[in-house]
């Protein structure tokens, strides 16, 4: 194994967050691709990867009981609606 982040510190999991580079994590909300990248890659992932970056407050994923929470309160505090999320809920579904 080999640390993540080359610094200068002996102890770089040990530095403050604020002088940690920003990460980003995949997830799931949108994946575009051309259909000869998953037909003849048979992938999704393609040779050049372009980032859409959200701010964490405007999506909601759901990948624990803790997320779940989250959401109903986002939800029933009006924070967010299943509008603002790309639901459309019908009168017959109400």
């Amino acid at each position: 194994m080999r640390p993540l982040i080359e610094t200068e510190f002996d102890e770089p999991y040990n530095m403050p967050r604020q002088a940690l580079p920003d990460v980003y994590w995949q997830t799931g909300y949108v994946d575009a691709a051309w259909a000869a990248t998953i037909t003849q890659k048979e992938s999704m992932t393609g040779d050049l990867i372009l980032p859409l970056i959200i701010d964490p407050s405007e999506w909601v994923d759901i990948d624990s009981p803790a997320d779940w929470q989250r959401a109903e309160r986002l939800i029933t505090g009006g924070e967010i609606t299943l509008d603002d999320l790309g639901f459309e809920i019908s009168e017959a579904a109400a």
